[in-house]
């Protein structure tokens, strides 16, 4: 058993700007996590080295939370956390997976025609499509497929920021159509080239970040390390010019 350190200030402060916001979520001062957030954080070498607010939400059980309500808890969730008092910088690491069926007759089947569809979608950066879509269609890809929603709420804190699928293929052994996805590749307006961690190992780009290794570039403006976007999981922008905001998405199910 492990216990991940959390963040209560930021926490409690999104509580309560969702609330202004009439979003009515509910919380938890001590929260059991599943494979969903504990297994990127594992793979990714840095489960002891970053505060977690993990956010949850309904993709098992109807009523679900309808996808352009999901969207609009994201874009809510990306204002508020730009707008956090001090220098702190959030990644929104989506997980859940594209189309799959758990504990029914079409598990291992895998629809990658939907799972396609909606991840070119998100390279459109049509919101209103998208949504429309996911609404109208989730149903053809399996129970497991309502997790998009987890895609959708990073989708919207990314604030409209184009996004790239870095990965997919369809794995019916292992019973979902695997996605890896985030922002375009582009460097911060303060920097002059993109941080080292667009050429790092795709699959664990936070720990061959530049920031760990000795040559690193450091920001003009914000004298910040390598502030610039990567091409791994999202752009993270100059926090002297720029949102804090990154998002990432993950077929963790």
């Amino acid at each position: 058993k492990s216990v991940l350190p959390g963040d209560t200030d930021l926490g409690a402060y999104l509580v309560q700007q969702a609330l202004a916001a009439d979003f009515d979520p509910a919380f938890s001062m001590d929260l059991t996590l599943d494979h969903g957030v504990l297994t990127p954080l594992e793979l990714a070498g840095i489960t002891a080295e970053i505060r977690v607010v993990p956010i949850m939400i309904n993709c098992v059980q109807p009523p679900f939370p309808t996808m352009r309500r999901c969207l609009q808890w994201g874009q809510f969730l990306g204002d508020a956390i730009a707008r956090y008092p001090g220098t702190l910088r959030v990644a929104v690491l989506a997980t859940g997976g594209l189309s799959h069926d758990i504990a029914t007759p079409r598990m291992g089947m895998v629809n990658e025609s939907f799972d396609r569809q909606f991840l070119a979608l998100l390279e459109a950066g049509d919101d209103q499509a998208l949504v429309r879509f996911a609404t109208e269609t989730v149903h053809e890809a399996g129970n497991g497929a309502e997790e998009i929603r987890t895609w959708l709420l990073a989708h919207g804190a990314a604030g409209g920021a184009s996004f790239r699928t870095r990965y997919y293929k369809a794995v019916s052994n292992w019973y979902t159509g695997n996605g890896i996805g985030g922002g375009a590749d582009a460097p911060a307006a303060c920097c002059p080239r993109a941080c080292c961690m667009s050429r790092a190992m795709p699959m664990r780009p936070l720990s061959y970040c530049c920031m760990r290794l000795p040559r690193r570039p450091t920001c003009g403006r914000c004298n910040d390390l390598c502030c610039v976007g990567d091409s791994a999981w999202s752009p993270s922008i100059c926090p002297a010019t720029g949102p804090r905001v990154t998002a990432s998405f993950l077929p963790i199910w």
